[in-house]
Order: C-alpha cells, then sequence, then structure tokens
C-alpha cells in the first residue's frame, strides 16, 4: 500500500493499492511532477495520482521490464527501464506524457539513480556503474548519451535540481554544479567537506539542508558557506 498524509486532518490513510508481484518491489520509484504524483510499479508500470489519490494516466512499459526511476521533465517524461531478467539489458526511454509517444530510446550500462532536466534538449542522468555513481548527460536532438565529467571519479550518489540551471551533488561530500554548454564544461564548487546521507533545498531562503548521522547542517548558497547545528 501506498499511504497519503492529509496535513490538515493530519490523517494517515492507504491511497492505491498494487499487484503484488514476487520477487520484485511492490512500488519500485515515486516523483512528483507540476500536477501529479507518479510512482513507479513493479507490476510493469508508471501510475499518476492527483491529491486525493485517484489514478489520472497510466503508462505500461514493455514486458518483461519495471522502471527504475522516473521523472517529469516539462516536455517529456523519462523512465529507467530495469529487467526482470538480471542478465538483460537496461534502457531509458524518453516520451510523450499526454500522447504517451516514444520520443527517445537510449540504452545505460548501470543501474538508474536519478534523471533530471537540464534544457528542453539535454537530461542529466545519474548511472551507477560497477558501484560508482557516474554523471551523464543526454542530447536529445543528437541522440548522445555520454559522460559530463569525463575522467572525474569522485562516487556520485545524488542529485538534486535547484530550478535556476544549478544542482546539489553528493559526491559524497556535497557540492554544487553548475552545468556547461557541453560536457566536461561545468563547474563544481564545495559546499561541505563532509559527507551527508541526503540533501534538501529551500527555495524561499535559498538554503540547502545535509543530514548526517545525527546532525544536519545548514548550507547558505549567497556566499557557499555552512554552519552546522
Amino acid at each position: 500500500l501506498l499511504y497519503y498524509f492529509h496535513l490538515q486532518s493530519r490523517e494517515v490513510v492507504s491511497t492505491i493499492n498494487s499487484l503484488f508481484n514476487p520477487g520484485f518491489p511492490v512500488y519500485s520509484c515515486i516523483t512528483r511532477g507540476p500536477q501529479w504524483i507518479y510512482l513507479g510499479r513493479g507490476q510493469g508500470n508508471v501510475v499518476a495520482l492527483n491529491e486525493q489519490g485517484a489514478q489520472r494516466w497510466l503508462f505500461n512499459l514493455i514486458e518483461g521490464y519495471y522502471p527504475e526511476a522516473i521523472a517529469h521533465l516539462d516536455e517529456t517524461f523519462a523512465v529507467a527501464y530495469k529487467p526482470f531478467d538480471p542478465f538483460g539489458f537496461r534502457r531509458v526511454q524518453l516520451i510523450e506524457p499526454e500522447r504517451m509517444g516514444l520520443i527517445r530510446e537510449f540504452p545505460v550500462d548501470g543501474a538508474v539513480l536519478d534523471i533530471c532536466r537540464l534544457t528542453s534538449d539535454r537530461t542529466l542522468l545519474l548511472v551507477e556503474e560497477n558501484g560508482q555513481g557516474k554523471l551523464m548527460r543526454y542530447t536529445r536532438s543528437l541522440s548522445r548519451y555520454e559522460s559530463e565529467t569525463g575522467p572525474d571519479n569522485r562516487n556520485f550518489r545524488s542529485l538534486l535540481a535547484l530550478g535556476n540551471g544549478q544542482f546539489v551533488i553528493r559526491a559524497p561530500q556535497v557540492v554544487l554544479y553548475q552545468p556547461g554548454s557541453s560536457v566536461r564544461t561545468g563547474q563544481f564548487s564545495t559546499l561541505s567537506s563532509d559527507s551527508a546521507q541526503f540533501v534538501s533545498y529551500d527555495s524561499f531562503t535559498n538554503r540547502v539542508m545535509a543530514l548526517r548521522a545525527n546532525q544536519a547542517q545548514i548550507i547558505s548558497l549567497g556566499g557557499n558557506g555552512g554552519s552546522g547545528n
């Protein structure tokens, strides 16, 4: 079951049931779009729910796959396909959400940890290859999938879009990333030299919160400084 928390009533209620697929997650991923919440399900589809938990949209994957990561990219919707067969090939599809029409498809060499919109033509992906998180870029107009950072050997673990063209990345230190117009031209700046398990962003105060163990660090992006609490 998926549970929905109503802030006003402070009630927790179940919203939707999914078919149980033995050996696979009932829910494999979740993301929020501008209108709906999107759920990836182990039975091999993506479902969109409105605020009341009612189904508004359903996209079925190719047989033998279930969604590993999903992302609403404004003009398109991205789905990372994970095969039921452990020796199968992973792939990512960009689709047109309303018509559910396929726009592009490309293979990836590992688990897709996150997908973020860079521009209408470019998408950033965080892909784990042989246990190492790598930052990749897909350019739709060129059908080109390539490394965003080249020989950078940092182990990228999460990708958080700030909405202004910049990204906060755990690498595992907390860094701010400004992509360039082409791959391998982006700029990194360190926000915290300590590793973190989770990061979030408050657009009202322009601050990042990094969580590690039993400590939270608040990092102001105005001067790229931070203070621990």
